[in-house]
Parts: structure tokens; sequence; C-alpha cells
């Protein structure tokens, strides 16, 4: 079992990124409502009857974009965030699965970002919709809970005594009394609602890396 666990730990480690080139890449990526890549002209049919549009044409090549969904845009806004804030420590994809068991050959859980330094780590979770509404997030918050009391002793195995912090973010949601008062009752999860957010993309704005202690203030 202590060598499946450092398996599972070294997957795990293998889908963070910490080289300071790297994250300024994926910043410049993700802070754009688009994906952009280059293909083959061949296959122009096929990626424009997918929703992607020519953008500039190469010899053998055309640069397409195509709009985030409005999911992704909110995820990627997230990560931004964290990243412009300074922690050095990131989920390099969407698919880094967060070690939840005792048992650790039961697949981890996805979370939305990992952010990291020297001293914390946040846990983020991103709900969004479209438009403004209002729908009970009980099922959401429960199971960000049991992600948060899985995860903690695993966390604590991979990053040493550094704090963890988990945040749930949304983006148009709108919760009800129930759900706050669960909120309040799980004690350690953090609530972002879309004015929050865009409180600490200002303040990253005007005072860079501060930011983040405010944040964990």
């Amino acid at each position: 079992m202590e060598n499946m666990t450092t398996d599972v730990y070294k997957d795990f480690l293998s889908k963070l990124v910490q080289e300071e080139d790297e994250i300024k890449k994926q910043l410049n990526t993700r802070r754009k409502p688009y994906e952009e890549k280059n293909e083959k002209k061949a296959l122009k049919e096929e990626l424009l009857s997918d929703g992607w549009e020519v953008v500039k044409e190469f010899k053998t090549t055309y640069k397409y974009r195509k709009q985030k969904s409005f999911h992704q845009y909110f995820q990627d806004r997230l990560w931004c965030l964290a990243a412009m804030m300074g922690f050095s420590t990131l989920n390099n994809d969407n698919y880094l699965l967060l070690p939840c068991n005792k048992n650790t050959s039961i697949p981890g859980r996805q979370v939305d970002v990992l952010a990291a330094d020297d001293e914390t780590v946040l846990i983020i979770e991103c709900k969004s919709c479209k438009e403004e509404t209002s729908k009970s997030m009980q099922n959401v918050i429960n199971d960000f809970n049991t992600i948060k009391e899985g995860s903690f002793v695993h966390l604590r195995s991979i990053f040493g005594d550094r704090k963890v912090k988990f945040i749930l973010a949304t983006e148009n949601i709108v919760l009800n009394e129930n759900d706050k008062k669960r909120l309040e009752e799980f004690n350690g999860i953090t609530y972002f609602n879309e004015q929050d957010i865009a409180y600490y993309e200002q303040l990253v704005a005007q005072i860079g890396h501060a930011a983040k202690y405010q944040l964990l203030g």
C-alpha cells in the first residue's frame, strides 16, 4: 500500500507546474476568452463545423480560434488570479485528481484549481451559469466538503504542514439561505461570488502579489 500511495502522489505531482516560464505561458493562454491552435489545412472543414474559425493562414496550416465555454473561461479566471497573486505551484490542466480516500487504489476527485506557495495550498471549486439563477447548491457543497475531509491527510503528506484552504467560487449563482447555513456549518470552506472575484482581480492589478495576503487573511 505504501508503494501504491507513493505512485499516486507521483502521478498527482506530475500534473502540477512550478516553472516560472511555463506558468507565464499558461497565464497568457488562460486569460484569453478563446482557444487557439494550428492545424493542417486538410482539417479545415471538420474544424469549422466544430465551431472553430480561421484567423490566419500559413503555408501548410491555418491558425484557428474558438470561444471558450462560459465555465472554462470562469475556471481559467480563477487559475489566472492565483497565478497573478504569486502562487508558484498550480495545476497544469483541468484533469488534476486529488486523492481523497484512505484506499489509494480508488481514483482521486477532480479539482478545478490548485494553487500553492511555501505556506499555503488553495483548492478551488468553480461553478457557473451563463445567466443569473437561483438554485440549490446542496449537492455541490456536500460533495466539496467530502473532498475537503478526505483529501486533507493526503495534502499534508504531499505539501507538509502548509495551511490548506478550500474555496467555492461561483458566477451568476444566487445561494439560498439553506446553502449559506450549510457553508457556515462546514467549517473551512470559503465562499466567493463574482463580486468577490472581481474585487481581487482589481486588487491584484493594483498591488500585485501583495493581494495574496489579503486573500489569505
